[in-house]
């Protein structure tokens, strides 16, 4: 449910985003891929559990690096906007789409922490970590 969810919601944010012009939404839809990535890494490490090690320090880097290139990408995009005096458009998708992410987005996070307990999972638990940070983007999203 949270893979499926978070593809939607990268295809929907990044496609407002770029409708609308706004690097906001477009960074909002990147993260909703790096966190489709980040799930796809988690299920792959707790596939095997005799290299869950192993994988657990690879999940950890992978989401790290992934992260690092979005704030690249952000800076770049937030400075060049800066620089030629850019403005988004309103957009109704993206409003509404920030405003169910600011909804779901907890649910799923307090649902990855329960599992990530339940599993003994550092890096799921990190990763229960971005929803609640997905959630703080949609609620600055809304507040423009």
């Amino acid at each position: 449910m949270s893979i499926g969810w978070t593809g939607l919601e990268s295809i929907v944010g990044i496609i407002a985003g770029v409708l609308a012009g706004s690097v906001a939404l477009i960074s909002f839809g990147i993260d909703s891929v790096i966190e489709v990535a980040s799930s796809l890494v988690l299920v792959w490490r707790l596939s095997d559990a005799s290299a869950a090690e192993d994988r657990e320090a690879f999940a950890h880097r992978l989401v790290g690096v992934c992260f690092l290139a979005l704030a690249v990408y952000v800076s770049f995009e937030a400075l060049k906007d800066l620089l030629t005096r850019s403005l988004p458009r309103v957009t109704y998708l993206g409003i509404i789409y920030a405003a169910a992410c600011v909804v779901v987005m907890p649910l799923l996070a307090r649902a990855k922490r329960r599992a990530a307990a339940n599993l003994q999972s550092d890096a799921l638990h990190a990763y229960s970590q971005q929803r609640d940070i997905c959630a703080y983007l949609a609620m600055i999203l809304l507040g423009g």
